[in-house]
């Protein structure tokens, strides 16, 4: 592995922290105020004329007792475990960053978060298959997506093709090579402030171009690349969905990798069809809020939310109409 391949990763991985935490400039509808964090009182100082036990030590802080290894397949919340995996040797697929999630499990962190990388299958196995990457790198088959080759796009069509290192929702711009098009990536906001090659035009608003064998189709809701809504106590959040596996879906909420249950999610259409003016839900800091498409653009809509709040702009695949309450 060589020390620029380190440096594109790291890049990427700061560039992808940009692109998905919008500034919370507060809800659209009414939020509770916080109250500001008491700050921790001083600690007082010792007499001058007083002085530590000699004796007095601090008690050794015990250490969380070590988590055993992941079964092979599994993930350290419930999913369902794939037996076998589509991909070929030599084939490429997107795949979850298990290093990212084993690091946190073995810290003891009950909250996991993860990359969606593109890589090479090098050993298809029984559960879990080795990727080629930046090494060998062992992933759960449930955390594998196959990219099969010779795959074909036209202008219009939306796809999961790479951004950086990480999977992300692009609308195709320039089909003239169907199987290497050039994309615009809808999935990075499209104000996003950070400059494209040109150094002149923003990441979420530039036209890139993209190799073959390195996206797949977004065709239906729940493809992966997709998103969807779930429901979360009396609300809904955004969830990037990855892969669907039975009846669970893998994926994204905010910035939590996890798996939850297909039935608590809303499928969200992958090209909705509304109209300047019309009443929509989409995701404001990663909550699904009411707003009005003051705008249809190409592969996004520009949202005015209810009250007095800045307009956003919003990817396709992450706006409805309605959502049940």
């Amino acid at each position: 592995m060589t020390t620029t391949r380190f440096v594109y990763a790291a890049l990427a991985v700061a560039a992808l922290a940009g692109c998905k935490k919008k500034k919370d400039k507060g809800e659209p509808t009414a939020s509770p105020t916080a109250s500001p964090t008491a700050s921790a009182s001083p600690t007082a100082s010792a007499s001058p004329t007083e002085s530590a036990s000699p004796t007095a030590s601090a008690s050794p802080t015990p250490s969380a007792p070590a988590r055993p290894p992941l079964a092979p397949g599994a993930f350290p919340f419930e999913h369902p475990v794939e037996e076998t995996t589509d991909a070929l040797a030599g084939e490429k697929v997107f795949y979850t960053n298990m290093k990212l999630v084993v690091n946190a499990y073995n810290e003891g962190k009950d909250s996991y978060s993860t990359q969606y990388l593109l890589g090479t299958m090098k050993t298809p196995g029984a559960k879990e298959s080795i990727i080629d990457f930046v090494g060998g790198e062992t992933v759960p088959n449930a955390g594998i997506l196959r990219i099969p080759p010779g795959q074909s796009a036209k202008k219009g069509d939306i796809i999961a093709g790479k951004w950086a290192v990480n999977l992300t929702r692009a609308i195709v711009t320039d089909d003239k090579n169907p199987k290497a098009p050039k994309a615009v990536f809808i999935g990075i906001d499209y104000d996003n402030p950070a400059k494209a090659d040109d150094d002149k035009t923003g990441i979420g608003q530039f036209e890139y171009q993209l190799e073959e064998g390195e996206w797949n189709p977004i065709k239906n809701p729940l493809d992966p690349g997709t998103a969807c809504a779930l429901k979360v106590g009396s609300g809904y959040k955004l969830m990037e969905v990855f892969k669907v596996s039975g009846e669970r879906i893998l994926g994204t909420v905010f910035t939590e990798f996890k798996s939850v249950p297909k039935a608590d999610c809303v499928p969200l259409p992958v090209k909705p069809g509304y109209k300047q003016g019309a009443a929509v839900w989409a995701p404001w800091v990663g909550t699904m809020s009411k707003g009005t498409i003051a705008k249809v653009m190409n592969g996004r809509y520009e949202i005015k939310w209810e009250g007095n709040f800045d307009n956003d702009f919003v990817s396709w695949g992450e706006v409805i109409d309605k959502l049940p309450e």
